[in-house]
């Protein structure tokens, strides 16, 4: 487990090779929001996992 401080505007870009990957499990033990995004760029070393159905239709909240 790693814990870490972010602050507003924060970018980090990383880059995988062919078969890795992170796992994001994020639990907000401040006392502001946290609003975290995360981008699949076009090109990857790993091609996009399939989204449900459901998911996919769904609307998005921005």
């Amino acid at each position: 487990m790693v814990e870490a401080t972010y602050v507003v505007g924060q970018t980090c870009h990383l880059a995988y090779g062919s078969g890795e990957f992170k796992v994001h499990d994020l639990e907000n033990i401040g006392d502001t929001e946290l609003v975290f995004t995360t981008v699949g760029f076009p090109g990857s070393a790993n091609s996009p996992l399939p989204l449900p159905v459901q998911a996919a239709d769904a609307p998005q909240i921005a």
